[in-house]
Parts: structure tokens; C-alpha cells; sequence
């Protein structure tokens, strides 16, 4: 046997095993991702313990209290000229990829909190 052949021989059980190994990494990320999806509908499916009580008519500001810092988010946003309508895109260099990340979740938090699609769009802070 020459040094080609032996070389060869370990190319080839690489070649073999390597997509295996990736089918098993492909596996443990559903599974950890299956069970990711099964928590966040067991909490979305849960009864709220408190109802809602907030009703908010449009122009009306509300607050929502928490240790988190909305407020200060809040703060950040609205001292952008357009607030919530801030553009988000490649081009919005003048926003740091954070500032940009705070923007987001603050919409969406809308969005959840409003339970409509168009927070997004007609919020006025």
C-alpha cells in the first residue's frame, strides 16, 4: 500500500462521514427549535390571569410601567425627527445597529400591545 492509497482510503471515510455529522447537527437544531415552538405556544395559549382592562382612544397616550427601561426607549425614539415612521434599511446609516434594534422591538411591542397590524403605521407618540 503506498502513502496515496492510504491517504485516499481516509479522504474517502471523511467524504462519508461528514454529511452524517451534519444531518446530526441539522437534527439536534429542530428538535431544540421543535421545543422552542411547543413553550411559545404553550404561553400563547395560555388564559390571561388579569384581563386587559386598557382601552385607548386614538390621540390618547397610555403608559405602560415596568423595570425594563421602555421609558427610555420611548425617550430615544421620540427625539428622532420622525419617531416611530423612522425608515429602516441599509441606508439609514445615521442609526446605530442598537438604535436601529430599539426601534424594532418598540414597534412590535406596539404592534402586540395595539393587537393590530397597522401600529406600525398610525401610531402618533
Amino acid at each position: 500500500m503506498t502513502v496515496g492509497v492510504v491517504q485516499a482510503f481516509f479522504q474517502y471515510i471523511n467524504q462519508t462521514a461528514e454529511p452524517l455529522t451534519e444531518a446530526s447537527y441539522m437534527i439536534n437544531s429542530l428538535q431544540a427549535a421543535f421545543a422552542s415552538a411547543k413553550r411559545i405556544f404553550e404561553l400563547l395559549n395560555e388564559e390571561e390571569e388579569i384581563p386587559d382592562p386598557i382601552t385607548a382612544r386614538p390621540g390618547q397616550k397610555i403608559a405602560v410601567a415596568g423595570s425594563t427601561g421602555a421609558g427610555k426607549v420611548d425617550y430615544f425614539i421620540c427625539t428622532m425627527p420622525q419617531g416611530y415612521d423612522t425608515m429602516l434599511d441599509n441606508e439609514a446609516s445615521n442609526l446605530s445597529a442598537g438604535q436601529k434594534q430599539l426601534l424594532t422591538i418598540a414597534r412590535i411591542f406596539l404592534c402586540l400591545f395595539l393587537r393590530s397590524e397597522s401600529a406600525f403605521y398610525e401610531f402618533q407618540p
